[in-house]
């Protein structure tokens, strides 16, 4: 019986660690897979369309039209949804419980498109840019044309790993990307960040959204120091 009580107490005590650390692995496997999609479906794009850096969002359609045109012929087996069932427009939060200004997750956003995965990962993507400039149309009207994409202080897509089931919290379920215009590819936001700021920001504290960068220069590992 002493030997019995002894094992409950042992398992009691592991049994969290365990269930801890599968969370964190799947996790990672979620955003490494989810990574790959969404630079796969770059690489398709800018092979027919050229660089990432010369698409150009013309204001007087939708920014559906630009999506529909730059991104949704390439996401293999993924589906489009206008709202994927959020119970409020803005439900994600920090590592340090203040909720991140994220609009509009229902995609009632101007800015925003969303992909569903078919493992129920949720993907917003930005559909605007900077480096704007007011032409005429052939018939005298006049509208807004950018090109470029100068977001360089925003991030350029969100994922969240595993859809509405929580707990959407950054650096845990929900991470931000970034588009490098040299490489035209995805890239963690904050790669050009110190080290200091990746850790600051991806830490209870801080705002998460440094995470995936963090995660990446950590070899994909959750370490002691992050916001877990």
């Amino acid at each position: 019986m002493i030997t019995l009580g002894i094992i409950g107490v042992v398992a009691a005590m592991t049994l969290p660690s365990v269930v801890n650390k599968y969370k964190q692995q799947e996790a990672i496997a979620r955003m490494k897979k989810a990574y790959s999609i969404l630079n796969q479906a770059l690489r398709l794009s800018v092979a027919e369309n050229g660089d990432f850096s010369e698409w150009t969002f013309d204001l007087k359609n939708s920014s559906a039209d630009f999506v529909s045109k730059y991104w949704t012929p390439y996401f293999l087996a993924v589906g489009g949804v206008k709202n994927p069932g959020y119970s409020m427009a803005n439900p994600f939060t920090s590592p340090n419980g203040k909720p991140i200004a994220f609009g509009a997750a229902d995609g009632s956003g101007v800015t925003r498109t969303i992909f569903k995965f078919n493992d129920g990962s949720i993907v917003w993507i930005l559909s605007g840019g900077a480096n704007c400039e007011i032409v005429t149309d052939d018939e005298g009207n006049e509208h807004q044309v950018c090109d470029g994409w100068d977001f360089y202080n925003n991030p350029r897509a969100y994922v969240d790993i595993n859809g509405i089931k929580g707990p959407n919290v950054a650096g845990k379920d929900f991470f931000c990307l970034d588009i490098s215009t040299k490489s035209n590819t995805f890239i963690p936001f904050g790669h050009s960040i110190s080290e200091e700021e990746v850790n600051k920001n991806c830490s209870k504290i801080g705002s998460g959204l440094y995470c995936l960068e963090k995660l990446m220069r950590d070899n994909w590992t959750i370490k002691d120091d992050y916001p877990w």
